[in-house]
């Protein structure tokens, strides 16, 4: 009886490990998109995911009691363990593109700000040059 329950939550965790893969690969083609809505969608479908995923860890540990797994559910613990490192890898790739996206457009914002800075330039009365606009890029109260 206590094998059919581990090998029942191995696969419904193999289910989920599963679907944790088909949602990295969404989020990496949203990002290749700039799909910024569906991102944020499937960011939070993966913390629901994780959470669904170490609560049956938990429940497996509790009622494994630290045996080693045999047979078929040693084939399904290694089957997750090799997709779940498949995943850690997809999601650090998709995390890299997230930053650069994000350093991107910091780049781009500074660039417009620094831009607006120039234009607004005059010269105060020793010949030297002022502008109105703070370091930030905004007009001071």
């Amino acid at each position: 009886m206590n094998n059919d329950k581990i090998l029942s939550l191995l696969t419904l965790q193999l289910n989920h490990v599963k679907q944790l893969e088909t949602l990295l690969s969404d989020e990496k083609q949203s990002l290749i998109n700039r799909d910024y809505k569906t991102i944020m969608s499937l960011s939070q479908q993966k913390q629901q995911l994780m959470l669904r995923l170490s609560e049956i860890d938990k429940e497996i540990s509790l009622t494994n009691n630290n045996n080693p797994f045999i047979g078929e559910a040693l084939i399904k613990k290694e089957q997750i363990l090799l997709l779940l490192s498949q995943c850690h890898q997809n999601n650090l790739i998709n995390g890299k593109s997230i930053e650069l996206s994000m350093n991107s457009i910091e780049r781009l914002q500074r660039s417009l700000i620094q831009k607006r800075a120039s234009k607004s330039m005059t010269y105060n009365a020793k010949g030297g040059t002022k502008s109105n606009f703070s370091s930030s890029g905004y007009t001071s109260a």
